[in-house]
């Protein structure tokens, strides 16, 4: 349950919710039993200023009520949610005492501006530079990833192979994950192999994530874990994720080292 302190040991309730829109939320405000009698609670919201008193509503009575599943609670709900009921709302005593600050934002999905975008078909001259934008709106804020595809079979994409990181660290007995993605079309293989040559697969010590994409996207994230308490001595290397295509064959590699630490003299040891 979510609350606060009351008196003198308050204890802010302060909180960022979020809402669907056309959907409902519910906004806590709860004081620490046993409750002061002809306690009166109020909400704000800084829009509208005054809201509710106790469990009578004033303002938006189409959208708004006030719950109380125990006497200590004045749960502000608000049903049919739109934009224009993102705002900050706060539950007061009437003794002045702030007990709730919630800041209430509305989702949106994604939505690509294209007026402010570049334009799905765009020519640059070979040994030109080349600027594409992407502008999206969208809460909370969409995160945006930049892919280089091709529609259909119209054109063949070279393989290639980058990772998220050349170096992982992990002690002996940790997990360890090492991780690649791989762009290309169309592709015959991919996999990883240890610092012997061999292909790393799915058992006991090992395992391979697989996970394309998707949306038409030829991108592949493939994750090598090394299970927990597993990592030894032997293990310590580089180990290489490849991506086979019908006419060529690409690779980059990942070492993977024991974390370093300076002893009190400050020399270097290894864990």
């Amino acid at each position: 349950m979510i609350g606060c302190l009351f008196a003198g040991a308050q204890s802010l309730l302060n909180i960022t919710l979020p809402g669907k829109q056309n959907g409902d939320v519910t906004l806590p405000c709860w004081i620490p039993e046993p409750v002061p009698k002809n306690i009166s609670v109020r909400w704000y919201s800084s829009k509208d200023l005054w809201l509710t008193s106790g469990a009578v509503v004033y303002k938006h009575r189409n959208h708004m009520s006030v719950q109380k599943p125990a006497p200590n609670e004045w749960n502000l709900h608000i049903k049919n949610l739109a934009q224009s009921f993102a705002d900050v709302y706060t539950c007061h005593t009437d003794t002045n005492i702030t007990v709730s600050i919630i800041s209430l934002f509305i989702e949106s999905e994604p939505k690509f501006e294209d007026g402010l975008s570049t334009g799905k078909y765009y020519t640059v001259t070979e040994g030109d530079n080349a600027t594409m934008e992407c502008v999206v709106s969208g809460k909370p804020e969409p995160i945006i990833e930049w892919f280089r595809w091709f529609r259909g079979n119209e054109s063949y994409l070279e393989p290639e192979v980058d990772v998220m990181s050349p170096v992982v660290y992990a002690k002996q007995g940790e997990a360890a994950v090492l991780s690649c993605v791989v762009q290309g079309s169309p592709l015959v293989d991919v996999y990883w192999t240890d610092k012997g040559g061999n292909r790393n697969s799915t058992w006991w010590k090992y395992w391979i994530q697989t996970i394309p994409a998707g949306n038409g996207i030829p991108v592949i994230f493939i994750n090598m874990i090394i299970r927990p308490a597993i990592i030894s001595i032997h293990d310590y290397g580089n180990y290489t994720c490849n991506a086979k295509s019908n006419e060529s064959h690409v690779q980059k590699g990942v070492e993977l080292k024991k974390p370093e630490e300076k002893s009190a003299d400050g020399s270097l040891t290894y864990n």
